[in-house]
């Protein structure tokens, strides 16, 4: 440690904004706390997911307005819903201690892959897709019960550790309900596929093309509730 004039100078905190540092200034200047941003999020991923999630809102309003798709209506609310969350997610990494918006963007980035499982869900039989919405909105109620008892700045440390492991329940109870949903698929496939060879019975000839598709958006969708709350649950017990 340096000395200056026969004194001990003191070590500097790192108190710039987006940068990856987890010490930010207080929004008063009286001081340095740990940012809630404690991953050290790099400043620049969240334009990108933005501007990503901006052309993928738009060219699938282009694709529903020109096939008339009803059923894309919630994905597209949720490319929507995951524009405006990480739009929220860059500007509360320049000030991280807003907490309306930390609020908006953990809401937005939450809820919006619910919506776009909801599409997901539609292409198969109508009745099986009612069963599995109605379990979204049960686990999106408790992620939304976990994440305001882990955010209480005034809960004890066990109250905010008990709402990270609900938020958690939340997030494992939606990937089992999906898993489901997949394993119904295969079914539907293994059915189609016999429709054809057995029976003889023409079916469109783009249907395996979609059902591939559906396989590859299912598996990437059910990744992003795990990767947002490996983020979110370490940034909500930090208030």
């Amino acid at each position: 440690m340096k000395r200056r004039n026969g004194k001990k100078s003191i070590p500097q905190i790192s108190t710039q904004t987006g940068m990856n540092s987890t010490y930010q200034k207080l929004p008063d200047g009286s001081g340095t706390m740990l940012s809630p941003h404690t991953l050290k999020n790099p400043p620049y991923l969240a334009p990108i997911a933005a501007a990503t999630f901006c052309l993928l809102s738009a060219f699938h309003l282009y694709l529903g307005i020109r096939y008339r798709t009803t059923y894309m209506i919630p994905l597209i609310l949720g490319c929507l819903g995951e524009l405006v969350g990480y739009c929220y997610r860059y500007l509360s990494i320049q000030l991280p201690f807003d907490i309306t918006r930390f609020a908006v963007q953990y809401i937005a980035i939450i809820v919006a892959p619910i919506l776009i499982t909801t599409s997901l869900y539609t292409l198969l039989e109508k009745a099986f897709g009612e069963v599995f919405v109605g379990v979204e909105v049960v686990t999106l109620l408790v992620q939304v019960g976990g994440a305001q008892m882990a955010s209480d700045q005034y809960a004890t440390k066990e109250t905010r550790d008990l709402g990270v492991s609900v938020l958690i329940g939340g997030i494992s109870l939606q990937l089992v309900s999906f898993f489901c949903y997949l394993g119904m698929a295969g079914w539907f496939y293994k059915r189609a596929v016999q429709l054809e060879t057995q029976y003889v019975l023409p079916l469109n000839s783009n249907w395996k093309r979609l059902f591939k598709t559906l396989i590859v958006s299912s598996f990437a969708e059910s990744q992003a509730p795990w990767l947002e709350t490996n983020s979110t649950c370490t940034d909500l017990t930090s208030f």
